[in-house]
């Protein structure tokens, strides 16, 4: 059963609250953090292996409520679909989703069915989502998605990092469509190769710049912009996630008027 906590970060009162610093006068946001675990059968894994196999799925999440008068609503399913597949609804009808339709039990079209009691030389899988807030401003809200896949026998788990970007004056949550222009696609790769390049010029995660094909992925801040990679998409699974930051200039003739809003371009 999920169980809410709600939680209220603001400028007044939110003493050294890094996340709160960044709002105005006596707005504050509204958060609420659910956590929730089950452990699911799963009869078809069980058939394969020969054994009882069952999955435990975790859900934590601190999520979006309400922010003075700002509209939410488009962060909120963007949140939802991206980490639990389910777009619109609550949180909570989006958790009942996600643990019973965990993406390691993908073949499982009805749902599948809480474990009352684990059998004995069992297969365990492990399936979890964490959601958190990277960073906060008065005007950017970004909120990380991590989600981790450990499949029974693999050497070890797989796991990534997701971002969704709100644009609080626009009330629009940022894609890679809407801040950079489609067509310089190949300009605004290459810009993000030389960053890299220079960022892990004398580091030995090897990281390999010329593997980078994507600028999908990404957090935003006053700052910058932060363009984040899986393991084994441009270094090795022990290298982890890799992070490149870009500075905006270096982005500019590349963004649309609303990606130069960003940073006020």
């Amino acid at each position: 059963m999920a169980l809410p906590v709600i939680a209220m970060l603001g400028a007044c009162g939110s003493g050294n609250n890094d996340i709160a610093k960044g709002l105005k006068g006596s707005e504050s946001i509204e958060l609420v953090q659910y956590a929730d675990t089950a452990i699911m059968e799963l009869p078809s894994m069980t058939r394969e292996l020969g054994v009882p196999s069952y999955a435990t799925v975790i859900t934590s999440a601190v999520f979006p409520v309400s922010w003075a008068d700002h509209n939410l609503r488009p962060l909120q399913d963007s949140i939802l679909s991206l980490a639990y597949g389910q777009k619109g609804g609550t949180i909570a009808e989006a958790i009942k989703y996600y643990i019973t339709h965990p993406a390691i039990a993908e073949d499982e079209t009805d749902g599948l069915k809480e474990a009352t009691e684990l059998k004995a030389d069992s297969a365990m899988s492990e399936q979890s989502t964490v959601i958190s807030v990277k960073s906060m401003s008065s005007t950017l809200l970004s909120f990380a998605i991590f989600q981790s896949n450990y499949m029974y026998g693999a050497a070890h788990g797989m796991y990534a990092t997701q971002y969704v970007n709100y644009y609080v004056p626009a009330a629009e949550v940022l894609t890679p469509d809407n801040v950079f222009d489609p067509g310089e696609r190949v300009n605004i790769i290459n810009t993000i190769r030389d960053s890299a390049r220079e960022q892990f010029a004398t580091d030995d995660t090897m990281v390999d710049a010329d593997n980078i094909e994507s600028y999908e992925n990404f957090y935003v801040t006053d700052q910058g912009i932060t363009f984040v990679y899986a393991p084994y998409e441009i270094a090795p699974y022990a290298a982890g996630e890799i992070a490149v930051e870009v500075a905006p200039y270096h982005l500019y003739d590349y963004l649309t008027p609303l990606g130069k809003a960003l940073w006020g371009f």
